[in-house]
């Protein structure tokens, strides 16, 4: 079960791994206009239903099942549209500056989650408060023994990791975390092999309005790399919560 704060997040962060495995995306802010392409930018409507017909073509490239919560994007929210990324990417501040959105959220979750076997969240890498929400609905529901006894695991936000450091996000959760209780948190690489990162780059070519070809060529670079030194052509990192 992978929590995706957008359609196309899931994907940009473990595609690999769901194309050896295959999931179930909860695009959680699916509701959602942004874009840089002034064509699409003048028409939201249009863009906010190609979005959403794009994930539905990467996620049978990647044999993924989709299930859009309908919460509204940043963007397109009064209080975020101009400050969607927050600072420090670890704090727990979303809660507190938009409760009623964070409850509602939280409560959405609950029962989608119920009865899942390894749960991948947002690791916040960047700071987009999108990403920090679903982290954050994630670890509160963990907290409170909603989870039962599913496994959470944190994955690296694309392509934002490649411009933040994710050791040093996952370092000041583990630190705050530690505090609550849940543990600190480990990484491990995911595997990918030639087959899996040629059907992630595939699925990822079916987001034409906001993922670049630049960036899909620097996300297979940025797990070539990490997976240098354990013998596979590429991995996928994630960062584990200890029960």
């Amino acid at each position: 079960m992978v929590v995706s704060p957008h359609p196309d997040d899931a994907a940009l962060a473990l595609g690999g791994t769901v194309a050896r495995q295959g999931a179930r995306f909860l695009d959680v802010f699916s509701v959602e206009t942004w874009t840089k392409d002034p064509y699409y930018a003048e028409r939201p409507e249009l863009t906010r239903r190609l979005l959403l017909d794009e994930e539905g073509v990467a996620a049978r490239v990647l044999r993924a099942r989709v299930e859009l919560l309908g919460f509204v994007d940043a963007a397109d929210r009064d209080l975020r549209r101009d400050r969607f990324f927050t600072d420090p990417a670890w704090s727990d501040g979303f809660a507190r500056e938009e409760p009623q959105l964070f409850d509602a959220l939280t409560e959405r979750l609950a029962p989608l989650l119920d009865g899942a076997g390894l749960i991948y969240a947002p690791l916040g890498v960047g700071g987009h408060v999108d990403h920090v929400a679903c982290r954050e609905a994630v670890l509160e529901l963990a907290r409170t023994g909603r989870l039962g006894t599913a496994r959470v695991a944190f994955y690296e936000d694309q392509p934002y990791s490649l411009f933040s450091s994710a050791e040093e996000t996952a370092k000041n959760l583990g630190a705050r975390l530690a505090e609550r209780g849940p543990g600190a948190l480990r990484p491990e690489l995911l595997p990918v092999d030639d087959e899996a990162a040629l059907t992630k780059c595939e699925a990822l070519g079916a987001y034409r309005i906001q993922v670049r070809k630049g960036i899909i060529r620097r996300v297979h670079r940025h797990g070539v790399r990490l997976a240098e030194g354990s013998g596979f052509p590429a991995a996928e990192r994630i960062w584990l919560m200890r029960p």
